[in-house]
């Protein structure tokens, strides 16, 4: 090989891998709630589509709080469940039960993103302190906007913005407590509610207590691709064309 053609060639290779740095990049993010520092969070995360709303939960990027509604006690809990190493430091979760209209979380800016798992701990339960007997599911929603404020008004199911959906069974026969795999419909998300089903909004209804336990939320989201700009390429093949003629001009004076 030539001198202008081993030029080339790295010259070729050098714009190709500016090509590929260009690729998109996923970053995963699990949220754990162990900054929680209230004992409850009533703020209304459904209404606006970016920001973090008063008395909401904000961690890594992501905001949560419940869905809105006219009751002022609407809320979300905070619980212990385990410490960290240094045996002093508390560590949490989030707990939801009937005097709340579930966890909702959205990205801070508003932007998408691929729900792939949750630790869901809501085994069926009789006595106190975790009293979980409601015969009936869990549902999880996923939505194509981050801000929906009309879902407690709703039938808890059926949006015009929900894009994804899967249901937990709550059952003395059959209930869940431990990590559970959101199906693919939960890629591409801007938002998603978790409630009871037949509970939209945080008014007490007859029946017996139900309960579940939130922690350790996977998180995808895939930065946009930013492309090469053409001016890049537009160098690279002006270089080739003067490294071409120059060699042409050479020959000719040799001759």
């Amino acid at each position: 090989m030539n001198q202008l053609s081993t030029i080339s060639a790295l010259l070729l290779a050098g714009m190709a891998s500016v090509s590929g740095a260009a690729s998109a990049a996923t970053t995963t993010t699990t949220l754990n709630f162990d900054g929680m520092n209230q004992a409850a969070y009533g703020g209304h995360a459904n209404i606006a589509a970016t920001g973090v709303c008063a008395d909401c939960y904000a961690e890594s990027g992501f905001v949560m709080g419940v869905v809105s509604d006219t009751n002022l006690t609407n809320h979300l809990h905070q619980e212990n469940n385990d410490f960290a190493p240094d045996g002093v430091t508390e560590l949490y979760e989030v707990a939801y039960h009937n005097d709340s209209s579930g966890i909702y979380i959205r990205a801070q800016d508003g932007q998408a993103f691929d729900l792939k798992s949750m630790q869901f701990s809501a085994p069926w339960s009789t006595s106190s302190p975790f009293v979980n007997r409601r015969a009936g599911s869990w549902e999880i929603l996923g939505f194509s906007q981050a801000d929906n404020p009309n879902l407690s008004s709703g039938n808890g199911t059926d949006y015009a913005t929900r894009v994804a959906y899967q249901t937990v069974a709550n059952t003395a026969a059959d209930s869940f407590n431990g990590t559970l795999v959101l199906n693919s419909g939960f890629q591409n998300i801007s938002a998603f509610w978790i409630h009871f089903i037949g509970e939209p909004d945080s008014f007490v209804t007859a029946g017996s207590a139900y309960k579940m336990r939130l922690d350790n939320v996977v998180i995808e989201q895939t930065a946009a691709a930013v492309p090469v700009p053409a001016a890049v390429w537009m160098f690279g093949s002006g270089l080739l064309g003067l490294l071409s003629f120059g060699r042409k001009k050479n020959i000719s004076l040799a001759v």
